[in-house]
């Protein structure tokens, strides 16, 4: 009973650990993706001037 516990809390943790990376990746991807669509936007413009 205690092992089936011990593991149900371990997958958790291992869940959340695997969530957070997901997330710092994605939030990295973004601003990532951001950056460059401002750069792009503000080239454009001075382009157009």
């Amino acid at each position: 009973m205690y092992e089936i516990q011990h593991w149900g809390i371990t997958g958790k943790t291992m869940e959340v650990q695997r969530m957070k990376e997901l997330l710092l990746l994605w939030s990295r991807f973004q601003s990532n993706r951001v950056a460059l669509v401002g750069g792009n936007h503000t080239a454009a413009r001075f382009c157009t001037r």
